[in-house]
């Protein structure tokens, strides 16, 4: 994902929506809840914007009134607003079993699946189904944890498959979450070069990396990757 900064200090990384704050989150009017019209003009928003706000809702980052924008103020895209319907109506078919909670477990689990199927980018789309089914998730389900020597293979489909690997992280599996063990620190901000050789620069530069920081049992790496069409779209959105 080319969203992802790498300039990042020590973290870990956890779900935090067990301490959820019911009445703010829960401040929808009654009219929206029950299916009334809504007078609210609906609003562009990407598939990768609505997956980083449930994400971020997911891991207790979100800010006060974020969840209940999102809920409220229709979407413009059919299929996204219905994700925001899901999300709206979600404490209300999978009600909270513990004081605080936004909805049950099972709930939660809807939410986590809606982030992986609405962030899955160039580089998960080409990924075999050996290679996905040896990674875990990080909390929020936003990214792929790989194992070693799986990342290896996956810098090399992501090669094969002209997708530049921008950056690597070494993260501590913990019972809470993530921990950030070391990150790489190559970067190769000329997109003038031709793509190919970009590519190949990036991906030689992510398989050293790899090579001198070699973990094994209760470690993983996050890739951080952007396709030829991820980086023009982002260089878009800078403006």
């Amino acid at each position: 994902m080319l969203h992802r900064s790498l300039g990042i200090s020590q973290r870990v990384l956890c779900c935090n929506c067990r301490r959820i704050d019911v009445k703010a989150h829960l401040s929808v009017s009654a009219s929206r809840i029950e299916g009334n019209t809504i007078e609210d003009v609906p609003i562009q928003r990407s598939s990768n914007e609505v997956a980083a706000i449930i994400g971020r809702f997911l891991d207790g980052t979100s800010g006060k009134n974020d969840w209940d924008d999102f809920t409220s103020i229709p979407i413009h895209d059919p299929d996204l607003d219905a994700v925001r319907r899901t999300c709206r109506e979600l404490w209300l078919h999978y009600p909270p079993i513990q004081h605080g909670h936004y909805c049950s477990e099972e709930g939660l689990e809807i939410l986590r699946a809606l982030v992986r199927k609405l962030s899955a980018d160039d580089f998960e789309r080409i990924l075999p189904s050996d290679l996905l089914a040896s990674a875990i998730r990080t909390p929020a389900g936003t990214e792929l944890v790989f194992p070693f020597p799986q990342v290896e293979k996956a810098i090399q489909e992501a090669t094969a498959h002209l997708i530049a690997v921008l950056g690597v992280e070494v993260f501590r599996i913990l019972e809470a979450g993530l921990g950030v063990e070391n990150y790489s620190g190559y970067g190769f901000d000329d997109l003038q070069l031709d793509w190919t050789d970009y590519v190949d620069r990036n991906n030689q530069a992510a398989s050293q990396f790899v090579a001198e920081n070699v973990h094994g049992a209760g470690y993983g790496y996050v890739l951080t990757t952007s396709s030829q069409d991820e980086a023009k779209a982002f260089a878009r959105l800078k403006g």
